[in-house]
């Protein structure tokens, strides 16, 4: 039957408190929501967890407590309950827990709750799945007429399938006379001897399962004796942990029938003695007979748990001291304190917990509340317990409590209450070295606080998104991975970026421009400046500079003065390693001599004016060589200036006007010096050599029709500047 009860119930998805985040959702799927079995019954329950793929599973196990973090009792591997509670891994994602010979203290919410590689992540699937343990209760009129008819009534509190065929025994026999229909059982024209007697039902299938025995008198029977026996109350219904009180009066001790000392929690039959609560060395300390008179007996019965739940009886004895059993007894029902409320709740959200039980409590019973142990309410009236713009603070277990009438505190069990919010404190952790150097593997974990746990995390640098997942990872980093990181975890709540962490990545030198500070051609006895510079992190330390031709360093630092002409080349290094650069080329051009007299022309008398003269001198001396005489001639007949006047017969003077700009004329005086000749320059070895005395003089008053003309005036002492420069002329 069990079988049958169990596959008629439908499966349905819990979402747990880690939540759900579409195709990388987490969740437990339950066999069933709530299971009522038969006390002493075996029941199995399996849960089957949901994670995202690139995850891995470690663990799976159930416990009675439904904590979002921190730790939880193994059910599993309770040693109270070894032999009676086995746990099985059917499949890598899918845990079954088996409890044998069920008993009313079985009855809980049981949670399944696993935990994967992702750090600190152990979750537990919410609401879980409520046990409850009934027994088969049998309803009927306990007395009947002979020759009338009576129903039995097969009960339980659990809701067992349309399917569910039920077994009934008298006086522990199969009986298979009556009609029956579901689970009741029908006499018609009852006897008796036939019919009176102790009657059980049970399920086909767990015949071991069997309901307490319900006596039905008919007419007078032999050891039972109901006229003149009042129990009060006939019914009880108890919190489990409080005290029972129950009385039992006779009214017929004027005709010999004496209340006896004596309690039964089942009738006694003919040959059979049931044990007597009232001496039983095992209830001693729990249970009280007390004769109040000698009509009336109290029983007594104190921290009442679930086996507690019976039929109680009193025994007489009459006048001939043959004991009685006084039917129709007293019926006890034991049930505990129960908290109701949504067990998931927002942050900002209101939630109400309601002090539940299946007993109809006293009007005048109060109520005091805890969390975590810790006492929120006096006593109170009030059964419920309002909880406004809840926050993470609110989350925990919570249980309520009564006053029983004894003034004992009876507590319920606890029910955890999740308080969901969005992500909180978000933070970054980088694993490995805490200096990272290019090439280097590295992976950044995000973590955060929030109810559902965050399932979607994204990757930001500077803003730009990067990559997703709770783990990033980069392998082979290089400089350009260098620059702050943030992650940003999201649940259905909300999102949160953390604050920005910091990559720095240390590289070699790269990039090595050795650059030429002016021009690359030296002149003889000079230098010319080198500098190096490069790209590297840290900065580089050494700079070290190497000529083409030679083996060796030639120099170090970041500048360098290159003495000689040849291709240089620099090796800048830091700590993580060197490159060197490309060789630069310097040359050496011209003479030194020569371009300090180039050089002193040019300072005297500006470029273009060297120029001028160079050409004057040139085609001078060419017309010298050539007999130009007449030109000569020309040149001697227009003296102008001391040159002129005071040269010797064999000078010869030449003039030239340049004008240098429209603001300022300048003017030259050249004239040539001819020493005498050597033996060998009169045998003709060698040129003559020639000496030119170059005068210029700076006018600005000169007018444009003398420049026109080319007529060369000597200005006046006042209006010049003289400077004399000697050149060899060859």
């Amino acid at each position: 039957m069990l079988r049958s009860f169990r596959a008629s119930l439908p499966l349905i998805l819990v979402i747990m408190t880690a939540g759900s985040d579409g195709q990388q959702g987490w969740g437990v799927n339950y066999s069933s929501s709530s299971v009522c079995v038969l006390k002493g019954s075996t029941v199995k329950i399996s849960c089957t967890v949901k994670y995202p793929h690139d995850h891995r599973l470690r663990s799976v196990y159930w416990t009675k407590h439904a904590v979002t973090d921190g730790e939880a009792p193994d059910l599993c591997s309770d040693p109270d309950k070894t032999g009676r509670v086995q746990c099985v891994r059917e499949d890598k994602d899918t845990s079954s827990i088996t409890l044998t010979a069920v008993t009313e203290a079985d009855k809980h919410i049981y949670y399944c709750r696993f935990t994967t590689d992702v750090e600190g992540g152990k979750w537990t699937g919410i609401p879980g799945v409520q046990l409850d343990v009934t027994d088969l209760q049998v309803e009927t009129q306990q007395t009947v007429a002979k020759g009338g008819s009576v129903t039995l009534s097969c009960k339980s509190s659990c809701s067992l399938p349309e399917e569910t065929t039920f077994i009934w025994y008298r006086n522990t026999e199969t009986i298979n006379k009556g009609i029956r229909t579901k689970n009741q059982l029908q006499l018609w024209s009852v006897s008796y001897y036939d019919d009176a007697g102790y009657y059980q039902c049970a399920v086909e299938g767990n015949e071991h399962l069997i309901s307490p025995a319900v006596y039905v008198k008919v007419g007078g029977v032999d050891g039972l004796w109901e006229s003149g026996v009042n129990y009060s109350p006939s019914y009880v219904c108890a919190l489990k942990g409080s005290t029972v009180k129950i009385s039992c009066t006779s009214t017929y001790s004027v005709y010999g029938y004496q209340l006896m000392q004596s309690v039964l929690t089942k009738p006694a039959v003919t040959g059979e003695e049931p044990p007597d609560l009232c001496t039983d060395p095992d209830k001693r300390g729990r249970i009280q007979c007390v004769s109040e008179d000698k009509d009336t007996l109290i029983i007594i019965l104190t921290a009442v748990t679930e086996a507690d739940k019976h039929i109680y009886y009193c025994r007489f004895r009459d006048a001939w001291n043959k004991r009685w059993t006084g039917i129709p007894g007293a019926r006890l029902d034991v049930t505990g304190l129960q908290v109701e409320t949504k067990q998931c709740v927002k942050e900002g959200d209101s939630v109400t917990l309601s002090c539940k039980s299946s007993c109809s409590l006293p009007e005048e019973t109060t109520f005091i509340w805890s969390r975590n142990t810790v006492r929120l309410t006096g006593e109170t009236l009030n059964n419920q317990l309002h909880l406004q713009s809840v926050s993470r603070s609110d989350a925990g277990e919570y249980r309520c409590a009564a006053r029983g009438k004894a003034g004992e505190r009876l507590k319920s069990p606890s029910v955890y209450l999740s308080v969901e919010y969005p992500p909180k404190s978000v933070s970054v952790s980088v694993s490995g070295s805490a200096v990272i150097v290019s090439g280097d593997s590295v992976t950044l974990s995000c973590s955060s606080d929030s109810i559902p746990p965050a399932l979607n995390f994204s990757w930001l640098k500077e803003e730009s998104s990067v990559g997703s997942g709770r783990i990033f990872s980069i392998s082979n980093i290089s400089s350009d991975h260098s620059g702050e990181y943030k992650c940003r975890a999201r649940n259905e709540h909300g999102e949160k970026n953390s604050d920005p962490v910091m990559l720095n990545v240390m590289y070699p030198p790269r990039n090595v421009s050795v650059f030429i500070n002016g021009s690359a051609v030296i002149v003889s006895g000079d230098s010319v400046t080198l500098s190096c510079s490069s790209d590297s992190n840290p900065p580089a330390v050494k700079y070290i500079w190497f000529k083409e031709s030679q083996s060796s360093a030639v120099g170090s630092g970041q500048s360098f003065s290159a003495l000689d002409s040849g291709r240089y080349y620099c090796e800048a290094e830091n700590k993580y390693g060197s490159q060197r650069s490309e060789s630069v080329s310097v040359t050496e051009a011209v003479q030194r001599s020569a371009l300090l007299t180039l050089t002193g022309v040019v300072a005297g008398c500006g470029g273009l004016i060297f120029i001028i003269i160079i050409i004057i001198v040139f085609i001078w001396k060419k017309k010298r060589r050539d007999g130009g005489a007449e030109d000569t001639r020309e040149i001697q007949q227009n003296p102008i200036g001391r040159s002129a006047e005071t040269a010797s017969a064999n000078d010869s003077a030449v003039y030239s006007l340049v004008s240098a700009n429209q603001s300022e004329d300048l003017y030259t005086n050249i004239t040539a010096v001819k020493p005498k000749r050597s033996s060998r320059a009169e045998a003709g070895d060698v040129e003559d050599l020639q000496y030119a005395s170059v005068h210029h003089f700076k006018n600005k008053d000169m007018k444009t029709e003398e420049h026109q003309k080319m007529e060369m005036q000597r200005p006046s002492d006042g209006n010049r500047c003289e400077d004399v420069i000697y050149s060899s002329v060859k």
